[in-house]
C-alpha cells in the first residue's frame, strides 16, 4: 500500500514528463485548452493550466478600502494547489508565457499570475484562435500585459462588490428574506423584464378593421384573382368600425391599374458576435449559457480523429471585423464549394461603440460541419454549423429578387395618403440563401402577376372583405431579445450576457416559460424595491454610461487609466452612498 502511495505521488508531481528544467512554461485558464496547445507548441514547451481566476476578492467582507479603494485580492481558498503547482513549474522555467483569454478576465487572471509567481517582465501571448497559425502569430509578438485593462477590469469588479455588498443587506431588511443580491447589470435587466411584464399585465387590446379588395383581371377568356389592400404609407389602413359609405363609394367606382417593377437586393447578415452567435443559437433551443459553454469548447479544442483542434476564433467579442486569414479562408471554402467567383469580398467593420478588441467568430479550418457528425455532440455539430453558415454566407452573392408594386385607382379622389396596393416578389438570385436560407420577407409570400397579361387586363372590383383584428401586447423577451436589448442600450459587454441570463433564472427572479422569460413575484418585488430608492442608478443609461468609462479606462494610458479608475469608483460610490442613506432612513421608518 505505502509503495503505491508513494508511486501515486511521483506520478502527480511530474508534471514536466519528457522535459528538462528550462523548458518554456505557458499558462493558459483551462486543462481542455491546454491539452489542445500543448502539440501546437511543440518539443521544448510545456502548457499548464491556472483553472480560471487565482485571485479574487473575499469571500466574506467587502475588500475594498472606500477612501482609497483599494482591493484586497487574496488567491482563491481553493486555488492553493494550482498555484503551488505553477510555481514549481515557473521556477523550472527558462521563460514563462501567459497566455490566458484575450479579454479584460484573461489580462487580470495574467496580472495576477504574475505577482504570484514573482515574474519580473511577463510575457502575454494573445491566443485568438486555437490553431498552429494562432500559436505562431502569438509567439512571434508577446507583448507586456496590458495594465490599462487591468485596470478596467478590477473597476468593474470593484463596482459590482460595492453595489452587491451594500445594497444586498438593504434588499434583505426591507424584503425580509435574505439570499437576495443586487447587481450592477443584473438589476437593470430585471427591470426591463418587469416593465416589459408590465405593459402586458395592463394592456388592453383594441379592435380595429383593415380593408380587403378583391380584382378580377380578365384577358379574354383567362382571369386572375388579386387581393389588394386599402392602405396608409407603407401599413394597412386601420379603421375602428366598418365604414358603410366608404365601401359604397369604392363600389360605385371606376378602377384602373398601375405598376411598378425593380430588382432589389438584400445583402447578407455580418458575421456572428457574441449577442447574435446567442441569438441564432436560442431559435436551436440553447441558452444563452449553454451556447456559450459549447462555443468555449469550440474555441479551445476538441478531439478528432486527427487529433485535438480548436475549432472557432474567440467567441466573446462585439465587432463585425474579420482578419485576412479568414478573408482567405472564406474565399479558399467558397471556391471549392461554389466554385470561383462566388466569394464577393466584403470590409466588415466595428459597429459604432464596439470594443473591436476580437474579429468577428468563423471557423479556424476548412472543416465542413456534416464531416463532425458522430466525432461530437449533435450540439456542438449545431453551434458550429451555425457558425460555418453564417461565416460563408457573409461572403457570398447578394440575394436577388424581383419586386411588383400594382395600385389600383378609383375613379375618385382617396384622402391623402391612401393608397390600395398589391405587392408581390419572387427571387431571381439566391446568392447567401443558398447557405443560410432565404430572408423572411413578408413581400416573397405573393406572387408578381406577368406584366404581358397586366398589360391587357380588364379590371373589375369583385368583393370588398373588412377584416378584424385585436391589437397585440408586447412580446415577452426571449434571452435572444433581451440580451439584444441590452447590448443595443450599452449595459453590459459581450462576456457578461450568459452570467447575467443565469444569475437572473438562479436567484429566482425570472423564470422560463417556454423560450420567453418572465419574472417572478420576487423578481418584481426586489425590482419595485430597486426602482423606488435608486432609480438614478439602476437604469439603462447611468449603467450604460458606467460600461463606457470601464471602455475609456481600457483604451487610456496606464497613469490615467488609474485616475479615471479612482474618479469614477469615487463618484459611483459617492451617488450610491447618498442614494443608500436615504434609502435606510425610509426602511426604518416602515419597520416602526
Amino acid at each position: 500500500m505505502s509503495q503505491r502511495k508513494r508511486t501515486g505521488k511521483r506520478k502527480r508531481s511530474s508534471r514536466s514528463s519528457g522535459l528538462r528544467a528550462g523548458y518554456k512554461l505557458v499558462i493558459v485558464e483551462s486543462p481542455s485548452k491546454a491539452k489542445t496547445l500543448q502539440k501546437y507548441f511543440g518539443e521544448g514547451f510545456l502548457v499548464s493550466a491556472s483553472m480560471g481566476h487565482v485571485m479574487d476578492l473575499p469571500r466574506k467582507g467587502l475588500g475594498v478600502d472606500l477612501k482609497t479603494f483599494q482591493a484586497n485580492y487574496k488567491v482563491i481558498s481553493s486555488k492553493w494547489k494550482v498555484v503551488r503547482r505553477l510555481k514549481e513549474l515557473a521556477s523550472k522555467a527558462s521563460e514563462v508565457f501567459l497566455a490566458t483569454d484575450p479579454d479584460r478576465e484573461g489580462e487580470a487572471i495574467a496580472y495576477h499570475l504574475s505577482k504570484l509567481l514573482g515574474l519580473r517582465s511577463p510575457k502575454r501571448l494573445e491566443l485568438r484562435e486555437i490553431t498552429p497559425r494562432g500559436v505562431r502569430e502569438a509567439l512571434a509578438s508577446p507583448r507586456p500585459i496590458d495594465l490599462s485593462l487591468v485596470t478596467a477590469q478590477h473597476t468593474r469588479r470593484i463596482l459590482d462588490r460595492i453595489m452587491g455588498y451594500t445594497l444586498s443587506p438593504l434588499l434583505w431588511r426591507a424584503l425580509r428574506r435574505s439570499a437576495l443580491s443586487a447587481g450592477r447589470v443584473q438589476s437593470v435587466a430585471l427591470k426591463l423584464l418587469c416593465k416589459r411584464e408590465r405593459e402586458i399585465l395592463n394592456f388592453t387590446p383594441k379592435e380595429f378593421f383593415t380593408l380587403e379588395l378583391t380584382f378580377q383581371l380578365r384577358v379574354g377568356e383567362e382571369t386572375r384573382e388579386v387581393k389588394a389592400i386599402l392602405t396608409k404609407g407603407d401599413e394597412p389602413l386601420r379603421f375602428e368600425e366598418r365604414d358603410k359609405e366608404l365601401e359604397r363609394t369604392l363600389r360605385e367606382a371606376s378602377w384602373s391599374l398601375s405598376y411598378e417593377e425593380a430588382e432589389k437586393e438584400v445583402l447578407p447578415p455580418p458575421p456572428l458576435i457574441t449577442s447574435t452567435l446567442q441569438a441564432e443559437c436560442s431559435k436551436l433551443g440553447l441558452s444563452a449559457g449553454r451556447t456559450m459553454k459549447i462555443a468555449q469548447e469550440l474555441f479551445e479544442g476538441v478531439d478528432l480523429p486527427d487529433g485535438r483542434k480548436g475549432l472557432i476564433t474567440y467567441h466573446r467579442t462585439d465587432s463585425f471585423r474579420v482578419s485576412p486569414a479568414g478573408v482567405n479562408l472564406a474565399k479558399e471554402i467558397l471556391d471549392f464549394t461554389f466554385g470561383e467567383g462566388w466569394f464577393t469580398y466584403r470590409n466588415y467593420r466595428a459597429k459604432r461603440g464596439a470594443q473591436d478588441a476580437h474579429e468577428a467568430i468563423r471557423p479556424t479550418y476548412p472543416i465542413p460541419p456534416e464531416s463532425l457528425k458522430g466525432k461530437l455532440s449533435s450540439n456542438h455539430v449545431k453551434v458550429y454549423q451555425v457558425v460555418w453558415n453564417r461565416f460563408l454566407s457573409a461572403f457570398s452573392p447578394s440575394f436577388i429578387y424581383y419586386y411588383q408594386e400594382l395600385e389600383f385607382s378609383p375613379s375618385l379622389n382617396l384622402p391623402e395618403g391612401w393608397r390600395v396596393l398589391y405587392r408581390g416578389a419572387k427571387p431571381v438570385r439566391e446568392g447567401f440563401a443558398e447557405i443560410i436560407g432565404t430572408p423572411n420577407l413578408e413581400i416573397l409570400k405573393k406572387e408578381p402577376i406577368p406584366k404581358d397579361f397586366l398589360e391587357r387586363a380588364e379590371i373589375k372590383l369583385a368583393k370588398l372583405t373588412w377584416k378584424k383584428g385585436k391589437t397585440k401586447p408586447p412580446p415577452r423577451y426571449t434571452q435572444a431579445t433581451l440580451i439584444k436589448t441590452l447590448e443595443k442600450l450599452g449595459v453590459g459587454r459581450p462576456s457578461t450576457y450568459a452570467t447575467i441570463i443565469e444569475t437572473l433564472l438562479r436567484r429566482n427572479y425570472a423564470v422560463m416559460k417556454g423560450k420567453t422569460m418572465v419574472p417572478t413575484p420576487l423578481g418584481m418585488e426586489v425590482n419595485d424595491f430597486l426602482q423606488r430608492f435608486f432609480p438614478d442608478m439602476i437604469n439603462e443609461r447611468f449603467t450604460a454610461e458606467m460600461e463606457e468609462g470601464l471602455d475609456e479606462i481600457e483604451s487610456s494610458e496606464v497613469e490615467v487609466a488609474k485616475q479615471l479608475s479612482e474618479r469614477y469608483l469615487s463618484q459611483f460610490w459617492e451617488k450610491l452612498s447618498s442614494e443608500i442613506a436615504k434609502a435606510k432612513v425610509q426602511v426604518r421608518a416602515s419597520d416602526k
